[in-house]
């Protein structure tokens, strides 16, 4: 058998105290959870760009510059291709346990673009951009984080790599970058 206790608190100092440090407790889950948002418009825009590079190289006598694989992903539509290079990164920092406690969006030029804008400039976001070369198994990427960019990492490499990266700088896995 066991007994449960409970304190009748009366003085006035204590229940202040007391609500005090609720209210403290309370407020720590009110801070919102870091959103990383995927610039989508980059994204696309970066890989149509890329294949116009690639086709006009191979127009040329460098055509021998270009890797195969790059070509042939040129041949088709790059801006689908970047966007679903895009849903599997999503799919990379939903299932990576390190960014747990991010919120992931893609920012996509739609009829409310200038919300979506918006949010990407809210201070605890941070901004995703990938330099997305159709063919290729690695890519450029930046984020940085508020309107000014104060934060700014970059580095190379594939979708399950960016989320690992990523998620480990806006959830302070690493060191503490100062400004």
């Amino acid at each position: 058998m066991f007994t449960i206790t409970v304190l009748s608190v009366n003085k006035p100092a204590v229940r202040g105290l007391t609500l005090l440090a609720f209210l403290a407790l309370a407020s720590l889950s009110c801070k919102p959870k870091p959103t990383v948002v995927l610039d989508g418009w980059w994204l696309t825009d970066y890989a149509r760009e890329s294949c116009e590079r690639v086709n006009a190289y191979l127009k040329s006598a460098d055509a021998n510059l270009i890797p195969a694989s790059q070509a042939e992903a040129c041949l088709s539509d790059p801006a689908s291709e970047a966007r679903q290079f895009g849903q599997e990164l999503a799919a990379e920092f939903a299932s990576n346990p390190i960014c747990h406690g991010l919120n992931f969006d893609i920012f996509k030029l739609e009829p409310d673009a200038q919300k979506a804008a918006d949010e990407m400039k809210q201070p605890s976001n941070w901004t995703l951009m990938v330099s997305f070369d159709p063919g290729t198994d690695s890519h450029s990427w930046n984020v940085s984080r508020g309107p000014e960019g104060s934060m700014f990492v970059r580095g190379t490499g594939n979708s399950k790599e960016i989320a690992a990266k990523v998620c480990a700088v806006v959830n302070q896995r690493g060191a503490e970058l100062l400004k």
